[in-house]
């Protein structure tokens, strides 16, 4: 929500309107719809594209033949178009800084919950987490979970479920849909926060202090992240339209 209110807040300033399309609904990435979607984009002579995922190189070429430009959100571009622009927040740094913040009170056993490789924050945030857990001296167990609340809620389950499985003394959730699965598992089974188990959480949301307890959350500032994407996008655009006028 607040990634987009930053894109269209922007966009809207100057004069452009949004479309939003989701090719993951509910964190189930179909390449189908993503090349759908795509052709949808160029058949209605879209200017420009914010992706938030990394797309197939086919798509990226369609784009580019028909000079569409697009820059990259809270992703990172694939490995063959590295020079595509890409506005994240400093992934590693965070994993690294929950690690340190987790070491701080003491917690050395650590699950990260994280979503699938196909959002590639997923990389820089488990290094780090992956360093800072080496660094000191935690146990860390990684599960991948689909990127969504019942796919959160199932993974964890069955992770707990296992035979002389314990709960760590410390989960980080990688996004929301890892949030929302990782507390209604533990409220199910009465496992108290945050003494039993204690929430670390990426991506800050509205009512994250409104828990009981609060959750600690970091806050990558989606909003800002939106805005600077909308606004390098506009720029690539105006510089589009003003070498098509000046040729």
């Amino acid at each position: 929500i607040d990634l987009m209110r930053g894109i269209q807040g922007t966009l809207r300033d100057s004069g452009r309107t949004v479309v939003v399309a989701d090719i993951a609904a509910e964190g189930y990435y179909s390449p189908e719809i993503e090349d759908a979607t795509i052709q949808d984009l160029i058949q209605s002579r879209s200017a420009g594209v914010i992706s938030t995922l990394a797309l197939r190189q086919e798509n990226l070429d369609l784009l580019r033949d028909w000079q569409i430009p697009i820059v990259f959100v809270d992703s990172q571009p694939p490995a063959t178009a590295r020079s595509l622009p890409a506005i994240t927040m400093a992934n590693y740094e965070a994993g690294m800084q929950v690690g340190e913040h987790l070491a701080s009170h003491g917690y050395d056993s650590w699950l990260f919950l994280a979503y699938p490789v196909l959002w590639s924050t997923r990389f820089e945030r488990e290094r780090g987490i992956r360093e800072a857990a080496e660094k000191f001296g935690a146990e860390l167990v990684v599960l991948e979970s689909p990127n969504n609340v019942d796919g959160a809620f199932a993974t964890l389950s069955g992770f707990l479920d296992a035979p002389g499985a314990t709960p760590p003394r410390a989960l980080i959730a990688g996004n929301n849909p890892m949030i929302h699965g990782a507390y209604s598992v533990l409220r199910d089974r009465g496992i108290a926060i945050p003494d039993e188990v204690a929430v670390v959480g990426f991506d800050d949301f509205a009512w994250a202090g409104l828990l009981d307890p609060p959750l600690t959350v970091l806050d990558e500032d989606s909003e800002a992240i939106g805005v600077k994407a909308a606004r390098t996008l506009t720029r690539i655009m105006d510089d589009q339209r003003t070498a098509e006028d000046s040729g």
